[in-house]
């Protein structure tokens, strides 16, 4: 879920340890158009195995990893907060189907082999009050 002119916080589990991943980009389009595109300096990564021994994480972060059955020993987990400028770049429109943005990661290992995940669908909402505050 995105809502313009808010800060949302999006978290992925990627198959991967922190240690293996060279680069990586999340990309967010929603029309055909590319909005938002954030590397490795822009998100955090944090091996799983390491959040769930570190319990001072944030409850939201393990109440999402315990959600999600098919957490591996060997994966990460990539997070990043988006700014208010960034979802504000969204349209929300009067027709439904146009409130659809697509993310998808790429990440390149250490090895040089280059990963790219399904499109994921986000839908948008607009805000009453829209502006940054």
């Amino acid at each position: 879920m995105l809502t313009r002119y808010t800060t949302p916080y999006h978290h992925f589990v990627l198959p991967f340890l922190t240690n293996e991943i060279d680069k990586v980009t999340v990309t967010y389009v929603q029309n055909g158009e590319e909005l938002v595109c954030k590397n490795k300096d822009d998100v955090t990564i944090h091996d799983i195995q390491e959040i769930l021994d570190n319990a001072s994480m944030g409850e939201d972060i393990l109440n999402f990893l315990m959600s999600k059955v098919d957490v591996a020993d060997e994966s990460c987990l990539l997070s990043l907060r988006l700014t208010q400028e960034e979802t504000s770049s969204f349209t929300f429109h009067k027709a439904e189907e146009k409130n659809i943005a697509l993310v998808q990661i790429r990440v390149l290992n250490t090895k040089g082999d280059a990963f790219v995940s399904r499109p994921i669908r986000v839908r948008v909402y607009g805000s009453i009050n829209e502006g940054v505050i």
